[in-house]
């Protein structure tokens, strides 16, 4: 399987056929070699300089990702005059974030390019040495070349020490209907660096489970769980751990969520009409989780006036 910086998004973008000069991505079949027997290729048609960055091969069925063992990486430049610069990410104001500790002996301030022989100078120095809380603010990166001169700014924050902050972005109890075709369990985080997270469902930890090697389950980046075709065996207890161990701190949240599921039987017609002013008794039957609230309503716009309701579920 191969996969690239953003790869995944990029097809979402582009579309797999196209065109003549339309932006496409593909991924084909190619001879193998002796000793190296299978083999695909990677196609991006219409390459811009956003699409410079690192690519990277490798087995999809193994969860140990190992350059030179069970992978192999390259990095691709898109040479682009008009856009010698790059963004690690997609932000509206053209800036990118950079945490350093306060006890950090330097910095480096990465200036990314799509052109290898340019020259680049980041404002007056590349290395902050004995870095303060006060070398926070705006870094300016200029780039040069025969067809171009550019300006780009870089926003560097300095932290004290390393810090996690999570909390509940919905609430500890969650609730979602079966049948959902996807669900997240989404949290508010504020951490640098970025921590390792691990979730646990009802104390077995996430990637052990069965639903998980089914490929139901997705932890994504940003520290979200995705459940995929919600179903009753999904409710329980959830917990999310974020963890930094060389800075020995770990936050923990639990989250219960509450699987709704209605099923209803709908009564049969009379084989013949009701004698007027004759008593009837009327069934509804209906199961569920939480239990259901049963309502009667008389021609469906205002609600019956009976003498008696009777649930059994």
């Amino acid at each position: 399987m191969l996969v690239g910086q953003e790869l995944t998004d990029r097809q979402d973008e582009l579309q797999s056929t196209g065109t003549p000069g339309q932006r496409t991505v593909f991924i084909s079949e190619c001879p193998g070699q002796k000793g190296q027997q299978y083999c695909k290729r990677l196609f991006l048609h219409g390459a811009q300089g956003k699409d410079t960055g690192y690519y990277r091969c490798y087995y999809k069925d193994i969860n140990a990702i190992i350059d030179g063992i069970t992978a192999v990486s390259i990095y691709a430049f898109v040479r682009d005059p008009l856009q010698p610069f790059l963004m690690r990410g997609e932000s509206s104001d053209n800036l990118e974030t950079i945490f350093i500790t306060r006890f950090a002996t330097h910095v480096i301030v990465p200036c990314l390019v799509t052109i290898p022989d340019l020259n680049v100078t980041l404002h007056s120095v590349l290395t902050i040495h004995r870095v303060n809380v006060t070398d926070t603010g705006p870094y300016i990166c200029n780039v040069s070349s025969m067809e171009a001169t550019e300006i780009l700014q870089t926003q560097v924050i300095v932290h004290e020490r390393p810090f996690i902050n999570l909390d509940y972005r919905d609430g500890p109890v969650v609730e979602v209907t079966a049948g959902q075709p996807s669900f997240k369990l989404q949290l508010n985080v504020s951490a640098f660096p970025t921590p390792e997270t691990q979730w646990f469902k009802d104390g077995v930890l996430m990637n052990q489970r069965p639903e998980f090697k089914k490929k139901r389950i997705r932890m994504h980046s940003n520290h979200a769980l995705e459940i995929k075709d919600v179903c009753q065996e999904d409710a329980g207890l959830y917990m999310v751990v974020l963890k930094n161990s060389a800075a020995l701190l770990e936050r923990r949240l639990n989250i219960t969520l509450v699987v709704n599921e209605i099923y209803e039987k709908k009564a049969a017609a009379p084989s013949s009409p009701y004698r007027s002013g004759s008593s009837q008794t009327l069934k509804c039957t209906a199961s569920g989780f939480p239990v259901p609230n049963i309502s009667w309503k008389w021609r469906g716009w205002g609600p019956c006036v009976v003498n008696s309701t009777e649930k059994r579920l």
